[in-house]
């Protein structure tokens, strides 16, 4: 499911933000990953808000698809690191999560 390559800038950068901010607690890591990722989903939100032209008119007017698309990136890069920092194995847990969701909605 996922790239080789995505799995090693994952793992690359997540050893790089934590010499970065010289980070050596894990947990520590794993608490700012989570304010990150909730920054990150915020952020997405206002775009999403912007590109629906739900938010304020200059809002609306800075909107861009490109912008949106990178705030989709960011949520899933941060989402990633965050799994590898707390030993999450992502790939395992979307395959498993795939199949209970096709299995609920295979009778629709």
């Amino acid at each position: 499911m996922f790239t080789d390559k995505l799995k090693n800038f994952i793992k690359d950068q997540e050893h790089r933000v934590q010499k970065y901010y010289k980070i050596e607690d894990k947990k520590i890591f794993a608490l700012i990953g989570m304010n990150k990722l909730t920054e990150e989903i915020g952020e997405l939100a206002r775009e999403i808000l912007a590109s629906q032209k739900i938010r304020h008119k200059d809002k609306v007017n800075n909107h861009n698809t490109e912008t949106l698309s990178l705030e989709f990136a960011d949520v899933i890069i941060t989402t990633l690191i965050l799994a590898q920092t707390t030993g999450i194995d992502l790939e395992k847990a979307l395959k498993i999560k795939i199949e209970k969701v096709t299995k609920k909605y295979d009778n629709l």
